[in-house]
């Protein structure tokens, strides 16, 4: 007996995973977000306000995915891949990062003499451009500090998909949070 309600349990719940699908089929994709916009709401009391803005912001930012090569340094990666892969200009790339026209230049001549091959991207992990035009910290620390704070990613990974050593990471991400120390923001 047991196995028979288990089984009718089962077939509701399937039934009812395939009347979701039919009608997330049914509903456009307007519909859909302002369901979820609601549930955001409700479930963890944002705001429309300040969740239309969050939206606003993601939607503005450039992600990068994983492109880091063990012969370049960070800038000269991102400055690359913006320029190589996204086809921006050398201003617009240092309007994205905060930096000099000049020095973008640079740096990309820099990276593309250290290593012409085209920048293969990996996907995994995608980060906001928009972490870089700080410049209070170099690019290599608050990189590290992003990937350990906010992707929660042990030093060990992050080394291997920076392609650089563990004491290396290790010592960028110190020198970030004695910064922020410093600065009384931790």
């Amino acid at each position: 007996m047991p196995e028979k309600a288990d089984k009718q349990g089962k077939q509701a719940r399937n039934n009812n995973e395939i009347e979701d699908a039919d009608f997330l089929k049914r509903i456009s994709k307007e519909e859909l977000l302002k369901l979820f916009i609601k549930h955001l709401e409700e479930e963890y009391q944002l705001y429309k306000k300040g969740l239309s803005e969050e939206l606003e912001v993601l939607e503005k930012e450039i992600f990068i995915p994983l492109i880091f090569s063990k012969d370049l340094s960070v800038l000269e990666s991102v400055v690359k891949f913006l320029k190589q892969n996204k086809n921006l200009n050398f201003s617009g790339i240092s309007r994205l990062l905060n930096r000099n026209q000049k020095t973008i230049w640079t740096t990309y001549q820099r990276a593309v003499k250290k290593d012409p091959a085209p920048i293969i991207p990996d996907y995994s992990v995608k980060i906001p451009v928009s972490i870089f035009s700080s410049r209070r910290f170099p690019p290599l620390e608050v990189l590290v500090a992003f990937l350990h704070d906010r992707r929660r990613l042990r030093f060990s990974k992050i080394s291997q998909l920076l392609k650089k050593r563990y004491t290396t990471i290790h010592t960028a991400y110190s020198r970030y949070k004695e910064k922020k120390m410093k600065d009384g923001e931790e």
